[in-house]
C-alpha cells in the first residue's frame, strides 16, 4: 500500500444514517487504483443489523421505540451491532487485489496492544473474525465487495453503554441458535460475552484511540501521504441518507 495516497476521513457527525450513507459514498466513488481510503466515525445510540438479517430476531423493537434507539440496515453482512459514543468504528476501503483479511486483523491485534498496560491481556482473534480479551469480544468485523473494490469495516468497544447493549441485542438470551443460522427469515447473530477496553485501561477516550489509530495506520502501512479532507456530493450525501432513513430500507428489505 506505501505506493499509494491514503485518505484518511474523520467522520464530525454521530448521526448513524448519515455515517452510513458518508461510507457508502465513499466506498463506491473512490478510486481504487490511485488510492484507499480509512474512516473513523462513531454514533449515537443506535442498533445496526446486517444487510440480510431480520431485526424482529435480532433486537428489542419494542424498547427501541421506547427509548427512541433507531434501526438502522447497512450495506454489509454479518450480525447484529449496538453502537453509542462509547463505540470505535473503522472502515477500510482497498482494490480488491490488494485486500489482505489477514493483514488488517494483524494491524487491528498490534494497535490494541499499544493501547493496553503491558500483561494485562493478550487480543486474539476468533474463527468468526472476533477480537477477544480475555474470552469476550471487543470487536466485530463485516465485509462488502463491489466489483473492483473490498469495504472491510468493524466496531471497537471502548466504553459502551453494555447493559443497553444486553438488552436491545437479547445478549442475554446467548446461544439459542447455531452459530451464522441462515433460513428463509435472514442471517441470524451469534451473540458472545463482551468487554470495554475501559476495563483494561480506564485512561482511554475516543479522541485518543482515533488518533492512535491513524498514526499506528501510517506506520503499519508505512505511508508518506495523509489527506484528512475527502470532499464528497453534499446532495448525493443526503439523498443516500434519506434512503438510509426510509422504511424501505430498514424495515421492507427483511427477508421473509
Amino acid at each position: 500500500m506505501s505506493s499509494q495516497d491514503i485518505c484518511i476521513h474523520l467522520s464530525q457527525s454521530v448521526d448513524p444514517y448519515w455515517n452510513l450513507a458518508l461510507e457508502e459514498q465513499l466506498f463506491t466513488s473512490f478510486d481504487p487504483l490511485k488510492q484507499h481510503l480509512l474512516l473513523l466515525w462513531r454514533n449515537s445510540p443506535s442498533v445496526i443489523i446486517g444487510r440480510y438479517q431480520n431485526p424482529h430476531l435480532e433486537c428489542d423493537l419494542v424498547k427501541m421505540q421506547e427509548w427512541g434507539i433507531p434501526l438502522v440496515r447497512r450495506i454489509s453482512g454479518g450480525g447484529c451491532v449496538y453502537h453509542d459514543l462509547g463505540n470505535f468504528n473503522f472502515s477500510f476501503m482497498v482494490a480488491k487485489n490488494k485486500f489482505n483479511k489477514d493483514s488488517n486483523f494483524d494491524f487491528l491485534l498490534s494497535f490494541i496492544r499499544t493501547q493496553l498496560p503491558e500483561g494485562v491481556a493478550v487480543p486474539t482473534r476468533s474463527s468468526r473474525d472476533d477480537l477477544l480479551l480475555l474470552e469476550r469480544k471487543f470487536s466485530g468485523s463485516a465485509y462488502k465487495m463491489l466489483r473492483d473494490k473490498v469495504l472491510h469495516h468493524g466496531t471497537i468497544l471502548i466504553a459502551a453503554d453494555i447493559e443497553r447493549l444486553s438488552d436491545l441485542l437479547f445478549l442475554k438470551r446467548m446461544n439459542d441458535h447455531s452459530e451464522n443460522k441462515t433460513d428463509r427469515r435472514g442471517t441470524r447473530s451469534q451473540r458472545s460475552p463482551v468487554i470495554n477496553l475501559v476495563e483494561l485501561n480506564p485512561d482511554l477516550s475516543y479522541e485518543q484511540l482515533q488518533e492512535a489509530f491513524c498514526q499506528h495506520y501510517m506506520q503499519y502501512h508505512q505511508c508518506r501521504h495523509r489527506e484528512e479532507i475527502i470532499l464528497v456530493d453534499e446532495q448525493e450525501l443526503h439523498r443516500r441518507a434519506t434512503f438510509f432513513r426510509s422504511w424501505q430500507w430498514c424495515h421492507g428489505e427483511t427477508p421473509l
